[in-house]
């Protein structure tokens, strides 16, 4: 998807590489596996502790400004969305649902915190509205899917 008309999108291919990479991590069969693994043996890390790295490494990770800003603010919309996805996701376990469910409620606390650019402020007021706005009415909630990877090969293969 392009955003930009003709021109090359930067944000549009670092969009659709998150989604490539976010969706995989929160996959609803892995999630609950880590739920079940993580019950068996609590010394392997569970569906928690990959969303408390995953938001710390993304949301909670210090805002840049400028392109580098742009990116990790489209990274964190993709993070959001899967959250959210595993959050409501009947095929998932109901712990692991719950586990979801919670840390979207944590980041919809942390988006409150103060910031000082006005460009990451509004990102994470639109975050936090659009948690809200899931927690109010889960199975009408809808917000847009992020970017896929283009079709075909890489440029430069044969």
């Amino acid at each position: 998807m392009r955003r930009t008309g003709l021109t090359f999108d930067p944000l549009g291919a670092a969009e659709s590489a998150a989604n490539l990479t976010v969706r995989m991590i929160l996959n609803s069969e892995r999630a609950s596996r880590l739920v079940e693994q993580h019950a068996r043996d609590p010394r392997i890390p569970g569906l928690k502790d990959v969303l408390d790295r995953l938001v710390k490494s993304t949301w909670q990770s210090p805002m840049e400004t400028g392109m580098a800003g742009e990116v990790h603010r489209v990274v964190d919309s993709v993070v959001l969305y899967y959250l959210i996805a595993l959050a409501k996701d009947e095929a998932a376990s109901s712990q692991t649902r719950a586990i979801a469910a919670s840390k979207l409620d944590e980041l919809r606390r942390w988006t409150g915190t103060p910031q000082t650019a006005s460009s990451i402020a509004a990102h994470l007021a639109a975050a936090g509205l659009q948690i809200r706005r899931f927690q109010e009415n889960p199975k009408e909630f809808s917000i847009p899917a992020p970017a896929e990877m283009p079709p075909g090969q890489p440029i430069g293969e044969e």
